[in-house]
C-alpha cells in the first residue's frame, strides 16, 4: 500500500513537471528581450542586402553544379516571400525572407552529388551556415541543408529534379525591400558540351 506521503510527493512531482514542461509555447518576449533582439538586428545587414547575397550564392552553387553536369540547367521558381521572426525578434520589425527556389528539371547525377554538396557547403559557410543536416542520401534521392545560428538556411536537393533553396535569418527590411519582387540575378549560361 502506498503511503500518504508518497502519494503527496508523486502529485507534487507531476504538478511541477506540468507547470515547467507545459509552458506556453506562444509566450512573447519580455520588453528587455525585445530590446536586446532589436539591438542585435541593428548590426545585421538589411533584409534586401541579405536576400541579394543569398541569391548570388544560390547562383554560384548552380553554376558549380552545371559546370560539373551540363544537363542541369537552372531557373527561378516561386515568389520571394517573408515571414515574421521567432523569439527574441518576434516583437521587432524583423522578417525572414523565403527566397525563390533555384530549380532544374534535371536531377543532379549521383556521380556529381558529392561535389554539389561541397559547393553548397562552401557558399553556406560564408553565411555562417556550417551545421549540416542530411535528410536523404540514397542513389537518386538527395537532400542536404546547412544552418546558421542566426536562422539562415541553405539547401540543395535532387530527386526527379534539383533545387537550391535559401531562407534568411531575421533581418530588418531597409528602404529597398519593397522593390524586391523577383530575383535579379540571371541563371547561369548553359555550358557547351
Amino acid at each position: 500500500m502506498i503511503s500518504r506521503g508518497l502519494k503527496l510527493l508523486t502529485g507534487l512531482v507531476v504538478s511541477t513537471f506540468c507547470i515547467t514542461a507545459c509552458a506556453d509555447p506562444y509566450e512573447k518576449n519580455s520588453p528587455t528581450d525585445t530590446t536586446i533582439g532589436a539591438e542585435t538586428l541593428k548590426i545585421r545587414p538589411a533584409l534586401e542586402d541579405e536576400v541579394n547575397a543569398l541569391e548570388q550564392g544560390m547562383v554560384e552553387i548552380g553554376t558549380a553544379v552545371t559546370t560539373l553536369d551540363p544537363t542541369v540547367q537552372w531557373q527561378w521558381n516561386r515568389e520571394l516571400g517573408a515571414v515574421g521572426c521567432s523569439k527574441p525578434f518576434d516583437k521587432t520589425d524583423g522578417l525572414r525572407a523565403l527566397l525563390p527556389h533555384y530549380y532544374s528539371p534535371s536531377p543532379i547525377s549521383d556521380d556529381v552529388w558529392p561535389q554539389a554538396v561541397e559547393a553548397t557547403r562552401i557558399v553556406a559557410a560564408r553565411f555562417g551556415a556550417t551545421e549540416m543536416q542530411v535528410f536523404q542520401d540514397k542513389p537518386g534521392n538527395h537532400d542536404v541543408r546547412f544552418y546558421a545560428e542566426d536562422g539562415t538556411v541553405i539547401g540543395i536537393g535532387s530527386q526527379v529534379a534539383a533545387s537550391i533553396t535559401a531562407h534568411s535569418g531575421c533581418r530588418v527590411p531597409g528602404p529597398g525591400w519593397n522593390t524586391l519582387l523577383t530575383p535579379t540575378s540571371a541563371p547561369p549560361s548553359p555550358v557547351p558540351r
